[in-house]
């Protein structure tokens, strides 16, 4: 119920946290080239990886316009 109530008023305030998948089939440091060229916030310590699926996943995530979070990713 706490969550509920947490999710919602993020959501009234506009900043409920958005994923955004980069295609995965393309390199994820262009992207993230691309993003700190820009000027674009990053959150997370650059790029980061995970052992998920069978050769595991590259990610990082940026501060977007109303603060919420926007995760790109790469499965490997």
């Amino acid at each position: 119920m706490e969550q509920e109530k947490e999710n919602l008023k993020q959501i009234i305030n506009g900043k409920i946290d958005n994923k955004a998948s980069y295609a995965m089939e393309r390199c994820i440091e262009e992207m993230y080239k691309k993003i700190c060229e820009n000027g674009y916030e990053v959150i997370t310590d650059g790029i980061e990886q995970l052992p998920f699926w069978d050769n595991g996943v590259k990610f990082f995530m940026i501060k977007g316009p109303n603060e919420e979070r926007i995760e790109f990713c790469q499965k490997l």
